[in-house]
């Protein structure tokens, strides 16, 4: 008699959790799309709060910390793990963009460094120029990633609605 009481309680719990299983993988997919959302945004946030906290400064030193900051941005946004293609792929984009940014600022951060030895001579002046032209070819380097990872930015908006 007390085995057929148990049976009925017992389809009755696993009833119940298989219902709530269903619905927790049916609600899961929000929430993990919402997390990683959540996850890939906070790391640009943090790349983008790097660049405009020193972007008015233009110095080697300053120039060269803001190249390895991004460096590690860059890096950062390589091992987080999405599960979600759309923003897999954004991912990606913001790990070359912000790659490309910390290798043209380290390219900038050289230059400002040369420029600060360059002797007032002939062949100082030749020097200056091809470190201006190497500095044009960073400045746009940089300014191509910038634009790419902002093209980035209004998709992950409108994939990632905060709503």
């Amino acid at each position: 008699m007390a085995r057929s009481q148990t049976l009925p309680f017992s389809r009755k719990i696993l009833s119940r959790l298989a219902f709530g299983l269903l619905l927790s993988t049916v609600t899961g997919c929000t929430w993990t799309k919402s997390a990683q959302c959540t996850k890939l945004m906070d790391v640009v946030h943090r790349g983008n709060s790097l660049i405009t906290a020193k972007r008015d400064r233009f110095d080697a030193a300053t120039t060269k910390q803001l190249a390895t900051e991004l460096e590690g941005i860059a890096e950062q946004m390589k091992s987080l793990n999405l599960g979600n293609q759309t923003l897999k792929e954004m991912q990606t984009g913001y790990g070359e963009n912000f790659g490309e940014m910390a290798k043209a600022l380290d390219d900038m951060g050289q230059v400002l460094k040369i420029g600060e030895t360059i002797p007032v001579s002939f062949d100082g002046r030749q020097q200056l120029n091809q470190a201006k032209e190497r500095m044009e070819k960073a400045t746009e380097a940089a300014n191509q990633a910038a634009d790419r990872t902002d093209a980035l930015t209004q998709q992950l908006i409108s994939y990632c609605p905060t709503n």
